[in-house]
């Protein structure tokens, strides 16, 4: 038998034949006749250095900017195209619109709670009237409270 053939058992139980011990390019160097180190044979792949190069001109600087946005039919694909050239890009986006949701339930409208319907006028007041008249809706000039832990600063602008 050929000392120089190798057997394997895989995971598997199976024996595996494997063929003969394959040599390294170092291996075959020295029996070519090279005569040194690893590090030597090594050192002998290695290249005259080359010449330097032309340095180059720098390039362009570029930019990107976003151009239009526009809504496409649902299902359709996205789409991006450049209206630029290739150092001044402008994206222009096209977006599918989105399937339709389903309607959402009816909320109750809390108590106390002015519908539009109801309103016939809207008056700025400092303070609130002692007596407030009916469909009127009042806004008090300095503040305004949302519920009794809010407070927020009104302007007349």
């Amino acid at each position: 038998m050929n000392s120089n053939i190798r057997n394997q058992v895989n995971l598997q139980g199976q024996l595996i034949m494997m063929g003969p011990k394959g040599y390294s390019a170092y291996e075959l160097a020295v029996q070519e006749g090279f005569d040194g180190t690893v590090d030597d044979w090594l050192e002998s792949l290695k290249g005259a250095d080359g010449k330097n190069g032309i340095d180059g001109e720098p390039g362009l600087s570029s930019t990107i900017q976003v151009g239009t946005v526009n809504t496409l039919p649902a299902g359709s694909n996205a789409t991006i195209t450049n209206s630029g050239d290739e150092t001044n890009a402008v994206f222009n986006f096209g977006i599918p619109k989105g399937d339709k949701g389903d309607k959402g339930d009816t909320g109750e409208i809390p108590e106390g709670t002015i519908e539009s319907d109801d309103v016939d006028s809207i008056e700025v007041v400092e303070t609130l009237p002692e007596v407030e008249q009916t469909n009127v809706l009042y806004l008090v000039k300095e503040s305004v409270y949302l519920d009794s832990s809010t407070e927020i600063e009104a302007t007349n602008e």
